[in-house]
C-alpha cells in the first residue's frame, strides 16, 4: 500500500510538472494596430486595431528603464525574484478578504495580470488559481524582461488605449523612451484608475497617487531631490488624444505591409511644413477654380523621400484619397532637359550652338512656342531658359524619338504604353505621361550627375547601386543653365536677398489641365503639381504662374544647401566658333575653347560661315574664270538660312549677305544650273487642301554636280540654300516673281513666273 501511494504520489507529480512545462504557445492572440514612423522614429500615423483599439504590437528591448523603476516599484516590487506568483502578499490577501468577507485586497503581481490579460476571466477564487497557475509557466518559458513587455504591451491605458507605447504617443506626443518620470508614475499607476484621466473631478485624485509614488520612488533612492521637486510640479495630460495624421495617401499605402511597426524616410517635420503651406495654397488656388495640387520632397545625394503629399485635402469626399504624387499625367516641358542633356553628350551641339526657330512643318505638324513668334535662331541655353518649343523639336528630329523614348524608360519613366511612333515629336511637347514621382526621380538622377538615384521611401529600400544614367558633364551644363531661369514674383530678386541658388523647370501640359514645377540644389529635390484631379483645363494655370511660387514657398522652409554644385572633372576642350557654337572652321573668325563631354560620338563643323574670293574694289563675288586682272580676296561672311534672315529682318537685326556676283562672272558657269519648275511665264494656280489651307508650292532645279549647293533667290531676295536635292518648299502670295538659282561658283539660271490663288 506505501509503494502503491509512493507510485501515484510520482505519477502526480510527473503530471502536474508536465502541466507546468507544457509549452504556452501564443499568450495573445490581440490585433495590433499599425504605425507608420518616419525617418527619426516620430509616428506619421497610428490606425486603429480590428477590434477597435489602439495598441502597439511588442517591441523588443523598447521599455525605459524609468518607466520599468516605477512600474515594479508600485505593482510588484519582488518582480525580478519571485516564479510569478510571490506567496506571502497571496496569503495575506486571502486571510484579508475571508475576514472582510468582501475583497479588500490583490496580491496579483506583474506576471499574474499578464496572464489574466491574455484571457480575461471573472474574478473568483478558481480562476485567480489557473492564473498563477498560468503565471508560474510564464515565467518558466519567458525571462522576466519579456514579460514586462507582455504586460506594457497589453494593459488597459483607459478608453480604447491599450500599452504603455501608444498611451505615451496618444497622451504625451513623445516616444516612450523619451518620458519623464512624472509620465513613467502615471504610465505605472493608470491601469488602477484609467477613468481618472479624462473625469475632470477625479485628476486631483490621480495627481495625488502619482506623486504618492514619486515620493516612493525617492524613498526608495531612484530619483533625486530635485528630480522629485521637477516631476511633482508636472501638470497632467490633458486626457484628449493626440493622433497624428501626416501624409494619408502615403501611409494608407504603407498600411498594406505585413509589419506592425513600418519605419519610412519621410521627416515629420518636413511633411508638417508642406502641409502647412499647401492648405492656403490651395484655397488660393480655389479662387482661381484649380482645385488639386501634390508636393514630393527628396533628399538629393540619398534618393530618400522626406515629405510626400498627395492632395491637399484627403478629406474631400470625391478626390481626397486621390494620390497625385503617383498618377499620369502630361509632362508638359519637364523633359526638355533631359534631351539637351542628351544632344549635349552625343553631339554635334554645345550649349552656345544655335538652332533654327523658324516656321517648322513635319507633315501635318507645326510646332509653335509658347508665344507664338520666332526668334530665328536660339541657343540651347535659351531653348531651357525660354522653354522654346521649336528648337526642341528640331532636336529630337536630330536625336531620334526611337532613342529618347528608350531613354525616358531606362530613366524611369514607366508608363509610356505606346510605341514610339506613335507618340512622334510631339512626345518632348508634353505627349508623354508619368508621375510626379518619376518625374523628381528623374530630377533627381540629372542632380547626381547622371548617376542613378532610384526614389527610395523606407531605409531597408535604400541600395542605389552605382549606376551612370547620364552623362556628368552635361547634367552639370543643365543644371547650370536651368539655374538662370527667372523666378516667379518676388523670387526674381533673389540674389539681392541673398536667397539659394535653385535649378528649376516648369511645364503646362497642353489645355492647362497640368502644372509643374521642380526644383533642385545639392541637397533638396522638389516637384509640385497643381491642377485638376477630373482633367479639366483653366486658363489660369501654368508651370511658372500657379506650380512654381508652392516650389519656391517649400525651398525656403528646407535647410539650405552649403554649397552649389561643382563641375565635375569629365570633359575634354574643343574650339568652336564664337557666333554659331558649333566645332570651329576654317572660315571662322573667331573662336573660344569649351568643355564637353567626352566620347562624344557627332560632329559639325560650323554650318553658316562661308568664304568668298571678291573683287577688292567692288567687294563682289568673283571666281578663276574672271578675277584676271582683279585684285582679289577671301572674306569669311556669316551665312544664316533664308527663314532665319526673313525673320531678323522683320526684328530689325542686322546680317551678313551673300556677296553679289560681279557681272563679268555670271554667265561663266550658266549650264551648270537648271530649273526644272516653274517653267518660263508657268502660270500657277495654289489649291486649297481639305483643312482649308493653301497649299505650298515646290520649287525644283538641279545641278550638274552631285554634291553641288545652291542658292535660291526670288524677286532679288535670298530665301533658301539646298544641297544634294535641290527642291524648295514654299508658301506664296497672288502676284508676279523672278526667280534666280545660282551655285556656288556663280553659275546660275533664272525664270520669270505667276501665282493665281
Amino acid at each position: 500500500m506505501q509503494w502503491l501511494n509512493k507510485k501515484y504520489t510520482g505519477l502526480l507529480f510527473f503530471l502536474v510538472l508536465c502541466l507546468f512545462l507544457w509549452p504556452v504557445g501564443d499568450v495573445f492572440s490581440s490585433s495590433y494596430s499599425k504605425v507608420i514612423y518616419d525617418n527619426k522614429g516620430q509616428p506619421l500615423r497610428i490606425f486603429i486595431a480590428e477590434d477597435e483599439q489602439f495598441r502597439f504590437s511588442p517591441q523588443l528591448n523598447v521599455l525605459p528603464q524609468k518607466y520599468m523603476i516605477a512600474l515594479t516599484e508600485f505593482e510588484d516590487r519582488y518582480f525580478n525574484w519571485h516564479p510569478g506568483v510571490n506567496p506571502f502578499p497571496v496569503v495575506r490577501a486571502f486571510l484579508q478578504n475571508i475576514a472582510k468577507g468582501k475583497r479588500v485586497s490583490g496580491a496579483s503581481t506583474i506576471t499574474m495580470q499578464t496572464a489574466r490579460l491574455s484571457n480575461p476571466q471573472p474574478r473568483n477564487y478558481w480562476n485567480k488559481v489557473k492564473e498563477c497557475f498560468l503565471a508560474i509557466r510564464l515565467t518558466i518559458y519567458y525571462s522576466k524582461q519579456e514579460i514586462l513587455e507582455m504586460y506594457s504591451a497589453h494593459v488597459p491605458m483607459g478608453s480604447n488605449v491599450v500599452g504603455v507605447e501608444s498611451a505615451a504617443w496618444i497622451y504625451f506626443k513623445s516616444s516612450l523612451m523619451e518620458i519623464t518620470w512624472a509620465q513613467a508614475a502615471l504610465l505605472a499607476i493608470l491601469p488602477n484608475a484609467p477613468s481618472l484621466l479624462n473625469l475632470e473631478s477625479k485628476r486631483p485624485l490621480l495627481l495625488k497617487k502619482r506623486n504618492r509614488l514619486l515620493r516612493r520612488l525617492r524613498e526608495q533612492s531612484h530619483i533625486s531631490d530635485s528630480e522629485l521637486l521637477t516631476s511633482i510640479k508636472e501638470p497632467l495630460p490633458s486626457g484628449q488624444k493626440y493622433l497624428p495624421f501626416f501624409a494619408p495617401q502615403f501611409t494608407q499605402k504603407k498600411a498594406k505591409h505585413k509589419s506592425f511597426h513600418i519605419h519610412t524616410t519621410l521627416d515629420r517635420q518636413v511633411q508638417k511644413s508642406v502641409e502647412e503651406l499647401a492648405e492656403p495654397y490651395s484655397q488660393k488656388m480655389k479662387n482661381l477654380g484649380i482645385h488639386n495640387l501634390a508636393v514630393l520632397v527628396v533628399d538629393t545625394k540619398s534618393g530618400e523621400v522626406k515629405s510626400y503629399l498627395g492632395s491637399q485635402n484627403y478629406f474631400d469626399p470625391l478626390q481626397g484619397q486621390v494620390d497625385g504624387v503617383k498618377a499620369r499625367r502630361s509632362t508638359g516641358s519637364l523633359l526638355k532637359p533631359f534631351l539637351v542633356e542628351r544632344i549635349l553628350k552625343q553631339g554635334p551641339f554645345t550649349l552656345d550652338s544655335k538652332i533654327q526657330d523658324v516656321p517648322t512643318h513635319y507633315g501635318a505638324f507645326s510646332p509653335q512656342n509658347a508665344h507664338k513668334n520666332f526668334r530665328g535662331l536660339a541657343d540651347l541655353k535659351e531653348t531651357l531658359v525660354h522653354s522654346l518649343n521649336v528648337p526642341s523639336i528640331r532636336l529630337l528630329n536630330y536625336y531620334g524619338v526611337e532613342k529618347f523614348y528608350f531613354d525616358l524608360q531606362r530613366w524611369g519613366l514607366k508608363g509610356l504604353f505606346r510605341m514610339p511612333s506613335e507618340y512622334g515629336l510631339p512626345l518632348i511637347l508634353g505627349g508623354a505621361e508619368a508621375s510626379l514621382w518619376e518625374l523628381v526621380q528623374m530630377y533627381t538622377h540629372l542632380a547626381n550627375y547622371g548617376d542613378a538615384k532610384w526614389l527610395v521611401d523606407q531605409p531597408e529600400a535604400i541600395r542605389n547601386p552605382k549606376s551612370q544614367l547620364m552623362d556628368s558633364l552635361a547634367s552639370y551644363q543643365v543644371i547650370e543653365t536651368l539655374s538662370q531661369l527667372y523666378r516667379p514674383g518676388s523670387e526674381f530678386y533673389w540674389q539681392d536677398f541673398g536667397s539659394e541658388q535653385i535649378a528649376w523647370k516648369t511645364g503646362t501640359s497642353y489645355g492647362q489641365k497640368d502644372a509643374w514645377a521642380i526644383g533642385l540644389n545639392p541637397k533638396w529635390v522638389v516637384g509640385v503639381w497643381v491642377g485638376n484631379f477630373t482633367g479639366e483645363g483653366n486658363a489660369e494655370s501654368g508651370g511658372a504662374k500657379t506650380a512654381a511660387p508652392l516650389l519656391f514657398q517649400v525651398l525656403r522652409t528646407l535647410q539650405p544647401a552649403e554649397e552649389w554644385f561643382s563641375k565635375p572633372f569629365a570633359g575634354e576642350t574643343m574650339k568652336v566658333c564664337s557666333q554659331s557654337g558649333y566645332m570651329a572652321s576654317k572660315h571662322c573668325l573667331t573662336t573660344k575653347s569649351i568643355e564637353i563631354p567626352t566620347e562624344r560620338s557627332k560632329h559639325l563643323s560650323c554650318p553658316y560661315h562661308q568664304s568668298f574670293w571678291v573683287d577688292d574694289a567692288s567687294m563682289e563675288q568673283i571666281n578663276s574664270s574672271c578675277w584676271k586682272d582683279k585684285k582679289r580676296k577671301k572674306i569669311s561672311r556669316y551665312i544664316l538660312p533664308a527663314k532665319v534672315r526673313k525673320i531678323f529682318d522683320k526684328r530689325g537685326f542686322d546680317f551678313d549677305v551673300i556677296p553679289k556676283i560681279h557681272h563679268e562672272c555670271q554667265m561663266h558657269s550658266e549650264n551648270t544650273v537648271f530649273i526644272e519648275y516653274p517653267t518660263y511665264g508657268l502660270k500657277i494656280h495654289s489649291p486649297v487642301d481639305y483643312n482649308g489651307q493653301r497649299e505650298k508650292l515646290i520649287l525644283k532645279a538641279s545641278h550638274s554636280r552631285k554634291h553641288g549647293k545652291l542658292f535660291w533667290f526670288l524677286n532679288n531676295e535670298f530665301w533658301d540654300s539646298t544641297i544634294d536635292h535641290h527642291n524648295l518648299e514654299i508658301s506664296l502670295a497672288p502676284g508676279s516673281y523672278s526667280l534666280l538659282v545660282q551655285d556656288e561658283e556663280g553659275g546660275t539660271a533664272g525664270v520669270d513666273f505667276r501665282v493665281y490663288h
